[in-house]
C-alpha cells in the first residue's frame, strides 16, 4: 500500500477552501460540515479521488464541479 497522504496536500488553506465553497454556491452549513469532516479526519482523505468521491456524494452536480475545479482536483 501507498504513503499515506494527508488532506492538507491537497487542501492547503482551509480560508481558501471555505471562500471556494461560496463561490461554488455551497451553503455556510454544508461548507462547515464538510470542513468538520476533513479537520476531523485529515488522513482518511488522503488522495484526490477520496476526496472528490465525499463531496459528490454530498454535493449537488454543480457545486461538486464548480470546487474540484477550483481545488484542482480532476
Amino acid at each position: 500500500m501507498g504513503e499515506e497522504i494527508d488532506i492538507n496536500y491537497f487542501i492547503p488553506s482551509f480560508g481558501d477552501f471555505i471562500i471556494y465553497c461560496h463561490e461554488s454556491d455551497i451553503t455556510l452549513d454544508k461548507c462547515l460540515k464538510i470542513t468538520r469532516e476533513f479537520l476531523d479526519y485529515p488522513k482518511k482523505y488522503g488522495s484526490s479521488e477520496l476526496i472528490k468521491e465525499y463531496l459528490c456524494d454530498n454535493l449537488d452536480i454543480d457545486s461538486y464541479i464548480s470546487l474540484i475545479n477550483k481545488l484542482e482536483l480532476e
